[in-house]
């Protein structure tokens, strides 16, 4: 909390209340800077993929099966890789893409984001 003095008139960071909610997605941030790095349309074809391969309700996708998934991409490759290097998706050889917790857990986080009023506001 120290690193928000510099924006703050001389509070402390945990009198804000609002702050301080704020301050409970700190275990959402790298998930969802690994899905908001580079472009936007990048974080809308992440976004697309993950919620495609968690769409099935089957696990784990062969990857012959998730490509098939994400037809509409020229690349789907390079967006798996993408995904599994940021630890939504993991693949065991032989047994194909599975979707990991944290997978579920920004696919959630999006989804209540997409829900939630300050999005549509």
């Amino acid at each position: 909390m120290e690193l928000l003095q510099d924006f703050l008139t001389g509070m402390r960071p945990e009198h804000v209340p609002a702050l301080t909610a704020a301050r409970e997605l700190e275990l959402v941030y790298p998930l969802l800077h690994g899905l908001t790095r580079g472009r936007l349309a990048d974080f809308y074809v992440r976004v697309a993929a993950l919620e495609s391969l968690l769409n099935p309700g089957r696990s784990p996708l062969r990857p012959r099966e998730a490509a098939e998934l994400l037809y509409w991409l020229k690349e789907p490759d390079s967006v798996l890789r993408t995904l599994r290097e940021s630890g939504w998706i993991e693949h065991e050889p032989g047994g194909g893409y599975r979707i990991t917790d944290s997978g579920r857990f920004v696919a959630l986080v999006l989804s209540f984001c997409a829900d939630t009023h300050i999005l549509k506001s």
